[in-house]
């Protein structure tokens, strides 16, 4: 959240974007679809007023899995003039998905400069994991960690 806050704070739309969709994807990890699908949409609506593509297909079959869930749930927004353009970016969005299935990811090492800014190297790399879907025990077990389960 602190990286999401500070790219809202400062204006950077395309962090603030990469923030929400992280924290998304974390959220359907968790079991949370609802509140999932509700971060997608207030990225979606970021993301389409700048035409940011690049930042979704970079988080690869997770990302479009979550957006094709939130197309099919329909969009929330009210206003259906927006919930149509909104809803036809996503629909673009996994087109693009289909179009290049093997889309480069960033290495898992390098930082977005906004995250090198707040967050640590080790942070960011278990904030990626856990929307990988990694569980606590294996991302432990990974980065070498004490894992305290829940008993």
């Amino acid at each position: 959240m602190r990286l999401y806050q500070f790219a809202r704070d400062h204006r950077r739309c395309g962090s603030e974007v990469e923030a929400l969709l992280l924290l998304a994807l974390c959220r359907m990890r968790q079991g949370d679809v609802p509140l999932a699908f509700h971060t997608l949409e207030e990225a979606v609506v970021l993301a389409e007023a700048e035409k940011h593509v690049r930042v979704f297909l970079d988080e690869g079959a997770a990302m479009a899995e979550l957006l094709a869930g939130w197309l099919k749930a329909g969009p929330a927004r009210t206003d259906r003039k927006a919930r149509q353009k909104h809803f036809q970016y996503a629909a673009d969005l996994l087109e693009l998905f289909q179009q290049a299935p093997r889309i480069r990811r960033p290495r898992p090492d390098a930082l977005p400069p906004m995250a090198a800014a707040l967050l640590t190297k080790r942070e960011y790399e278990i904030l990626r994991k856990i929307a990988e879907g990694a569980t606590n025990e294996n991302i432990a077990k990974e980065l070498q960690l004490v894992y305290v389960g829940r008993s």
